[in-house]
């Protein structure tokens, strides 16, 4: 019959390499001039960035309009240093001077995300909310914290998904009076430290009512990783790998866990450059990827919704940072993590850029709005 065309039959096994393939599509490349740069503007930034000028970087990715334009990975010599340091004696994997494990892990690609972490727990939240297996962001934390003991303050049982997403759990996680940073008696620390850090979390006072007042809580994003656990009734780091990792074709990945096996979801997983950048596109395009729905577009805007303003014109939101915002939505969005961590999404100009790093002197997200929306034509 002339136009027909026989039907194709797949095994299962054919059907997944195809899957496989789609998730896994090779990156297109641009030059900077065809992706719409000042070429001088990007390679001279290239240039800083392999100097140290700002700091010390590992890794810049960027990408626009679907295609990869700079991928400039930056070894440092300050690093060999440390690993030339290294104990005999195994030091656990929360311990940041561990060359084992910061920045890279081991000989690996994998780079610590840091607090990219909470920004990938909160698209598990988001799905479980999709999957049913959450009845949605009023969901009360106080159900999923049936097997672990809660400070006596009845403000706990106040307290919902939506207050730990977006900073306003109203747990007391003040740090030592006169102390700067992450110093030992910081409470993110003795929580890294104990060995069940939900339990450590869930007995901690309160210091306001939940939904009242933003203070970033590490222990939050914990938090939302157990309710995502009890919730699907899997760890979340096996949940994303079902749901998105595998799907966008994010095949090397790791998440550290604590010493009773609960999964880091403050900061503790690991990706590589191009693996990070794969879920910026991902929301870039509205949580579709290869035609395939993976995060309800839905979650993508509320996630990255201005929910509560920042002094310096930002806001907070669903573990995600806006950077500017019109009409409650974010126009320009990140996910950033100690140590020079950021994912940087733009909707306006399609872009989405990486910095990976190990310092904490200097803020290279600032670069995105300074030098490459700047080198734009």
């Amino acid at each position: 019959m002339a136009g027909y065309i026989a039907p194709v039959r797949f095994s299962m096994l054919t059907l997944s390499a195809l899957l496989a393939a789609c998730a896994s599509t090779p990156w297109r490349v641009a030059s900077p001039d065809d992706a719409g740069f000042d070429e001088d503007a990007v390679l001279a930034l290239v240039d800083e960035l392999r100097r140290g000028d700002h700091g010390d970087v590992d890794h810049f990715l960027l990408i626009r309009g679907g295609r990869k334009v700079v991928d400039e990975r930056f070894p440092r010599a300050s690093y060999a240093t440390l690993i030339d340091q290294r104990s005999s004696t195994p030091r656990p994997s929360h311990d940041y001077s561990n060359a084992d494990w910061h920045p890279y892990r081991a000989e690996t690609e994998l780079h610590t995300m840091q607090s990219v972490s909470k920004s990938v727990t909160s698209i598990g939240v988001g799905m479980a909310i999709a999957d049913g297996a959450l009845p949605g962001v009023d969901a009360k934390v106080a159900r999923y914290l049936d097997d672990v003991p809660v400070h006596d303050d009845a403000r706990w049982s106040q307290m919902t998904v939506a207050d730990l997403l977006t900073m306003r759990s109203g747990i007391d996680w003040t740090p030592p009076e006169g102390s700067v940073g992450y110093t030992i008696d910081h409470p993110t620390m003795l929580m890294e430290a104990s060995q069940r850090w939900v339990a450590f979390v869930a007995q901690r006072p309160m210091r306001a009512s939940p939904g009242t007042e933003f203070e970033y809580v590490d222990g939050a994003s914990v938090l939302l990783g157990h309710v995502v656990h009890r919730a699907v009734g899997e760890r979340i780091d096996a949940y994303l790998k079902r749901r998105l990792f595998d799907p966008i074709g994010i095949k090397e990945w790791q998440w550290k866990t604590s010493a009773s096996g609960e999964v880091d979801t403050e900061g503790g997983l690991y990706l590589t450059a191009q693996g990070l950048a794969r879920i910026g596109l991902l929301f870039l395009n509205d949580g579709r990827w290869n035609g395939a729905q993976i995060v309800p577009p839905e979650w993508v805007a509320q996630s990255t919704a201005p929910h509560v303003p920042m002094p310096d014109g930002g806001a907070y939101g669903y573990q995600w940072w806006s950077l500017y915002h019109e009409d409650e939505t974010s126009q320009a969005y990140g996910a950033f993590g100690f140590g020079g961590q950021a994912l940087i999404v733009d909707r306006e100009t399609q872009t989405v850029a990486v910095f990976l790093g190990w310092d904490n002197s200097q803020d290279t997200s600032a670069l995105f709005i300074t030098r490459i929306l700047a080198a734009l034509r």
